[in-house]
């Protein structure tokens, strides 16, 4: 049984990184269930961005999970490479799973580390499901037995496409109680938070259930807000900083937009790897000016 029908590529989360509340008061909620228009009571940007070195931590689980695809990818017939590079995988899972899970058991708690637990409970699903199929593709299993575990992997892959959507409004500050005055750059963030959305929602679907229309909006978005980002007119250090990381995130988004066309799944991964170090770097700069003393690399650039 040939696997490229259903090859996918898991979206990176991005971690554009608590709220205290009792676990009683956490396990009577759920983030799917919240309503998109109430806010959670004391949850804060700032509170949101403390917890981006686990976010950042824990993403070597999702890498796995997305190698663990390529080389499956790489190999629709089995052989004693595809066998070693298997076991290396499946050797390597218990050290990223073990630091991500002990730097979420490490966090107070409140949403952000109950999000994460769940965000890491979800992905120990796909990779036992994907482990499922590539084990029964290494066995040369019969049809019916790998189609079945293909079938519960993409099951997998539905219910973390449908928590993906409501996670990414989450860590981007959709239930946050602090909407400061908008500006320019403010604005610019918010909208290119929704675009990097919509094109990482975008890469766990296949190709064919990717649209010319949304495509095509992508580009467009992009276009615009190269034109946007231009007019925005700052005179602080770290505003003139984000303004540049911003311009470097376009062009990321950019990347992915082509790979998502061509079907370019190297060229979508590097895509969100180049951009989640950009938004790695501006929560780094934002708190590097904060104490006053930001480095070279999050201070502006003379032209």
């Amino acid at each position: 049984m040939s696997l490229l029908p259903w090859r996918r590529i898991l979206c990176a989360l991005s971690f554009t990184l608590g709220l205290l509340v009792s676990t009683q008061a956490q396990a009577q909620r759920s983030l799917m269930d919240l309503e998109s228009d109430t806010p959670i009571e004391g949850l804060t940007q700032a509170k949101l961005e403390e917890v981006g070195p686990e976010r950042l931590l824990c993403r070597t689980m999702i890498a796995s999970i997305n190698d663990l695809v390529a080389l499956l990818e790489k190999n629709p017939e089995p052989d004693a490479g595809f066998q070693r590079q298997l076991d290396a995988a499946k050797n390597s899972w218990p050290r990223s799973r073990g630091r991500c899970d002990a730097a979420i058991g490490d966090l107070e708690e409140g949403w952000p580390r109950s999000v994460l637990r769940d965000e890491f409970t979800r992905v120990l699903r796909l990779w036992s499901a994907l482990i499922e199929v590539a084990e029964a593709h290494s066995g040369a299993a019969e049809t019916a037995v790998l189609e079945a575990a293909v079938t519960a992997y993409q099951d997998e892959l539905d219910q973390w496409r449908e928590w993906l959507n409501a996670s990414l409004d989450f860590w981007t500050g959709a239930w946050t109680v602090e909407r400061p005055p908008p500006t320019c750059l403010s604005e610019a963030h918010e909208r290119a938070r929704s675009l990097a959305k919509k094109i990482w929602l975008l890469t766990t679907h296949p190709r064919e259930k990717r649209t010319e229309e949304d495509l095509t909006d992508i580009t467009i978005r992009i276009k615009t807000e190269r034109k946007s980002l231009a007019q925005c007119v700052v005179d602080d250090a770290l505003s003139q900083v984000q303004i540049g990381l911003l311009e470097r995130r376009l062009l990321a988004y950019e990347e992915g937009a082509i790979g998502l066309r061509e079907d370019d799944d190297a060229r979508i991964r590097r895509a969100m790897d180049a951009e989640q170090r950009l938004v790695a770097r501006s929560m780094r700069c934002r708190q590097e000016h904060e104490e006053g003393a930001p480095s070279a690399v999050c201070r502006p650039t003379i032209k």
